[in-house]
């Protein structure tokens, strides 16, 4: 081969190289790069980090959205209302700021609760999400058994758990009635729950008093 078909053969290669290679290894790249970050964002929401030291916090409670929790709990009746916490914590004190109503997409939304998964999604990706909360419309406000087995779900994303029920509604009243604390401006009954990690991938509910403001 002679220098100048050599030549030409290797302005080729660096050519096709540049204009082909370079960018599906960039592409590439940034595909990887991409791919690393979701595992990192997933491994965040998951805690695979350790959730501690978050340890049973007073709960702080604006009146005003307390009120707009009990105000979307009847709107649903006979159905379960749900809906995302927001606000700030820190190890001794979880404030609640804001509730924002979502969509209650379960299959018999009368005797159980399941988020849309594009909901839920947003809510983990807003630094300020502190907790959950859903209606119990007939019974007292405490864990069922199918609220304790979905724990492992979302565990480990937020500290607050929080439960209301309609004092005057369904079955429960009376039991709800005779539990309800006499300061309580309406037949609202309103309780909170620290989730707490009792073994790895294990989740239970303490309750914790909320204080009104």
């Amino acid at each position: 081969m002679c220098a100048t078909s050599f030549m030409l053969w290797y302005d080729t290669l660096e050519i096709y190289f540049i204009c082909s290679i370079v960018p599906r290894l960039r592409k590439m790249l940034q595909t990887c790069a991409s791919r690393i970050f979701s595992r990192r964002k997933i491994a965040a929401m998951t805690c695979l980090v350790d959730r501690k030291p978050y340890q049973t916090p007073t709960i702080l409670l604006p009146m005003s959205v307390r009120d707009e929790i009990a105000a979307d709990t009847y709107d649903r009746l006979p159905r379960e209302a749900c809906g995302a916490l927001f606000g700030a914590r820190n190890p001794e004190l979880i404030v609640v700021e804001n509730y924002r109503p979502l969509t209650n997409a379960a299959e018999n939304p009368d005797h159980a609760f399941l988020l849309k998964p594009e909901e839920w999604v947003k809510c983990c990706f807003t630094p300020n999400f502190i907790g959950i909360y859903h209606s119990h419309p007939t019974t007292l406000p405490e864990p069922s058994a199918t609220d304790l087995e979905d724990l492992p779900r979302f565990g480990s994303l937020f500290p607050l758990y929080m439960i209301g029920s309609p004092v005057s509604f369904g079955d429960g009243k009376a039991a709800a009635q005779a539990k309800k604390p006499p300061d309580d401006p309406d037949d609202f009954l309103l309780n909170a729950y620290f989730i707490e990690e009792t073994e790895r991938l294990k989740y239970d509910l303490s309750k914790i008093m909320i204080t009104f403001c």
